[in-house]
């Protein structure tokens, strides 16, 4: 658009490559300030263009100002209140997002038309940085200078004064606090420092440096929080100083509730209305012994446990959070049984590694679906397989199976993986052995069993005909490969490394489409036949450059 307004054409001349990208930075990218750069820069010769730059940017400033808030005045009322919405909290957030805490009819098309925001092809919402300071500039106007009358709070400072002098009224919507732009390392926050705000529905707290090496907490409630605001519907509060939420948590309207690196040992007591929750994070809070009551989150989608490493169990109330899709228990090392005969049928991510003392797997009634929209991954390290595993992974197409472990010596004799896609079972120290006998494989294209130190036999490959990748690295005990290795006509890569016991391999057998063959460490390997196995020598001396190996001719 410069070069079409400027020059004429789509390109421009030589000379001017390097000023054009300078320009474009000046207006932003954002098509009304090329426009009108263009426009100044006409039939100007590259010495003019230098001259005049360093007086463009605060011209340009109010000139691109101008028509824009033009634009604005002339949305609706509605549509004006969008625009500010995006601005001032939800730039960059999924359109989804949006929809959930404003309403399911929120139309962002007249935004769209007048090139305010843009949606991105992942669904996110993109409003410019200048567009969105217009935004903010417009907010402050309306409230003449009183942070505490302004619909969004986003500079520290103010925030800390209206915290501090509890100036905060019922015209404030939004707060995002980022304690770490301030210079303070302790801010004390009084219990009723909210009491002003009744229409507060967003409050997000960054309680600690993101760039720090550790999380230290900033913000403090020394004396509790003896106020909350009653129609809260986004509460993001990183390392919250509390054991617990006050009284007055009122959960309404909450829609997510993200608290990571808490001090929360338990949220609340009893059933809270929690209809409208659809995220719930308390990821790393290391003090939490109990998930409350979920009979009433009906609409929860993502739970995020991961970490509470002092959590022993989940209530029995998450059978009722059908519309649940992740749930995230990974690290919880002190989880020790999980709700059996659970009817999660919109469940597609469970992870559960690291959950060292979890003794039953989950029985879980997933809907059942032939084709598939996205992968369902289980991943499960150091739990008791049982046959829940297989009643669960039979409900539904099972794509993804990472870090299990078992406290069996082999997965049981039923298992039958014919949806399998990926395998994976790292740092195993008690498998010897996956399965008896031939399984259907077909689906299956990546296999990696490395350091699982007591595999002494890798299963019967011969129906897995589309096999990518096998990795064995560091299988200590494995001294051979099964000959059905030969059927695997698509493997593109095996990897043997440190495979300290394996002596030899099949023989007769020809691997057409392997790239990558990696020996390395493989000491007692002794020989191998270059004439009945194919591939690229030279990647061959690369990657078993360590072993001991005579080449057959």
């Amino acid at each position: 658009m410069l070069c079409q307004t400027a020059f004429g054409k789509n390109s421009p001349p030589n000379d001017f490559k390097e000023l054009v990208v300078q320009v474009a930075k000046l207006a932003y990218n954002l098509p009304l300030g090329l426009s009108i750069l263009g426009s100044s820069l006409r039939k100007r010769g590259e010495k003019e263009w230098m001259k005049i730059m360093p007086q463009l940017q605060n011209d340009l400033d109010e000139k691109i100002e101008k028509p824009l808030r033009i634009r604005f005045d002339r949305l609706s009322e509605k549509d004006r209140e969008l625009f500010l919405y995006v601005a001032c909290f939800f730039n960059g957030c999924r359109v989804r997002y949006i929809e959930d805490f404003l309403c399911n009819n929120v139309g962002l098309k007249p935004l769209i038309d007048k090139s305010l925001v843009r949606i991105t092809p992942q669904g996110y919402i993109e409003m410019h940085n200048f567009v969105e300071k217009l935004g903010i500039k417009i907010d402050r106007a309306e409230s003449k200078g009183n942070p505490g009358k302004s619909r969004f709070l986003k500079n520290a400072e103010e925030i800390l004064e209206v915290f501090t002098h509890k100036t905060g009224t019922e015209t404030v919507v939004g707060i995002f606090f980022k304690a770490s732009e301030l210079s303070n390392e302790f801010i004390s926050i009084d219990g009723d420092s909210f009491k002003g705000m009744a229409n507060l529905q967003f409050l997000k707290i960054h309680n600690y440096s993101l760039w720090s090496s550790t999380e230290t907490c900033i913000v403090h409630l020394p004396y509790g929080l003896d106020y909350w605001p009653r129609k809260l519907k986004w509460l993001e509060w990183n390392s919250f100083p509390l054991k617990y939420l006050p009284r007055s948590f009122n959960t309404d309207h909450l829609v997510e509730l993200s608290m990571e690196n808490s001090k929360l040992t338990r949220l609340w007591d009893g059933t809270q209305p929690l209809g409208s929750l659809k995220k719930m994070d308390l990821s790393r809070s290391k003090y939490l012994k109990e998930v409350p009551n979920l009979s009433k989150a009906i609409n929860l989608e993502e739970l995020d446990l991961h970490g509470c490493i002092s959590l022993v169990k989940l209530p029995r109330s998450i059978q009722v959070t059908i519309k649940l899709r992740k749930l995230n228990m990974r690290g919880c090392i002190e989880l020790k049984s999980f709700p059996t005969h659970l009817k999660l049928k919109s469940l597609h991510d469970l992870d559960l590694t690291f959950c060292h003392n979890l003794t039953n797997f989950p029985v879980i009634k997933m809907e059942n679906s032939i084709h598939m929209p996205y992968e369902v991954e289980i991943r499960v390290d150091d739990c008791l397989w049982n046959r829940n595993l297989y009643d669960t992974m039979w409900n539904r197409d099972l794509h993804g199976l990472d870090y299990l472990g078992c406290l069996k010596r082999c997965l049981p004799c039923e298992f039958r993986p014919e949806y399998l896609v990926r395998l994976v079972v790292i740092g195993n120290k008690k498998l010897e052995k996956l399965w008896e006998g031939v399984q259907s494989l077909g689906s299956l294209i990546e296999i990696d069993l490395s350091e699982c130190t007591k595999l002494r036999e890798v299963p019967d490959l011969f129906k897995a005909i589309n096999l990518r990748s096998l990795k064995l690295n560091k299988c200590e005990s494995l001294v051979t490969l099964p000959s059905t290795i030969g059927n695997l006509k698509f493997l593109e890569r095996l990897e043997m490394r440190g495979c300290i016991l394996l002596e030899v391999l099949p023989t007769d057998v020809t691997l057409l489409s392997l790239e990558i063959l990696d020996l390395s460490g493989c000491l007692r390997l002794r020989n191998f036949s270059s004439d009945s196995m194919e591939y690229r020598k030279a990647l061959f001396r690369k990657h078993a450059r360590h072993s001991r190996i005579s080449l057959l001719h």
